[in-house]
């Protein structure tokens, strides 16, 4: 889908995502299969749509505002602590997509990844997102049909067709495709399958789950939970302190007194060594006034 920006009735920003249904009707089941999954999908790590409208000649979808992934990924001005940070939310929402909606994402890569104003990373790229509850999933008709697919695709999947899938554990091929994302997200993009296992530019402590995704033999590949979790762990990649922020912004509510005065001295050490988390400190403090102003009522 094309991307456009525009500005709704009342001034604010939104994004406009069109398919022209004329010069392409090969991929308008793609194109429709996105819309009402980006419609249904209910996670906060999802692109917000606020309309969606289809004619004879086009489909439109508004969404909140956001911008490719790709733009800042090639210029290669993400840090190393927002890559983990917005990774982190990707993961948590695939995990979702796998294990909660019992579904396969399966066109994981750079180019369905988008920013928000305020900086998070949100999942879109729904082509052919499926339930595995449906027999006759969008995937296995249409999963050759997304652009450069075979660059993409999983080990199995192109020695047999997407319909292997069935065989091995639900996550499998989001997983592969995890990994080669981990792979663009550190380097801005991704050429050719040779680069697959490449750990350029990727962090030290990520190298061995980070392998494991990519493992050639899907039975045997790491989960896209596992992944998380793995990340998690004491002294693991994903424990970092715009995780911990970001984390701390959504249970404020929920925290007492000290626990607040950490969270605010975590606020000032990631805007100290943070250059790209203004907009997430911003929010933290808006965040951390509100709650303030509530109490004291």
């Amino acid at each position: 889908m094309r991307l456009t920006f525009a500005f709704q009735e009342d001034g604010s920003e939104c994004s406009i995502f069109s398919f022209d249904i004329t010069s392409d009707k090969s991929r308008l089941p793609l194109a429709r299969n996105a819309v009402r999954k980006m419609r249904t999908l209910r996670h906060p790590g999802v692109i917000k749509v606020l309309d969606t409208v289809e004619t004879e000649t086009y489909i439109y979808v508004a969404t909140e505002r956001v911008t490719p992934l790709e733009w800042p990924a090639r210029r290669k001005s993400l840090s190393i602590e927002t890559s983990k940070w917005g990774l982190f939310t990707i993961v948590n929402t695939l995990a979702f997509v796998n294990d909660e909606a019992s579904s396969i994402h399966g066109n994981i890569r750079l180019s369905s990844v988008y920013t928000s104003q305020s900086g998070e990373w949100r999942l879109g790229g729904f082509e052919v997102l499926s339930s595995m509850k449906d027999d006759d999933a969008v995937v296995y008709r249409y999963g050759s049909f997304l652009p450069e697919a075979n660059r993409y695709i999983a080990p199995e999947i192109a020695k047999s067709g997407w319909e292997i899938i069935k065989r091995h554990p639900l996550s499998a091929v989001d997983s592969y495709s995890l990994g080669i994302l981990v792979f663009e997200v550190f380097n801005g993009c991704f050429v050719n399958t040779d680069q697959i296992g490449q750990t350029k530019n990727i962090p030290p402590s990520m190298h061995q789950s980070y392998n494991r995704l990519l493992n050639a033999n899907p039975k045997a590949r790491l989960s896209v939970a596992h992944f998380r979790d793995q990340g998690r762990r004491s002294g693991g990649f994903f424990e970092t302190p715009v995780i911990k922020l970001s984390e701390g912004i959504e249970s404020l509510g929920l925290k007492s007194d000290g626990e607040r005065e950490e969270f605010l001295r975590l606020v000032i050490q990631v805007r100290g060594y943070l250059r790209d988390a203004d907009r997430l400190v911003a929010s933290s403090m808006k965040s951390l006034r509100t709650f303030q102003r509530s109490i004291s009522v």
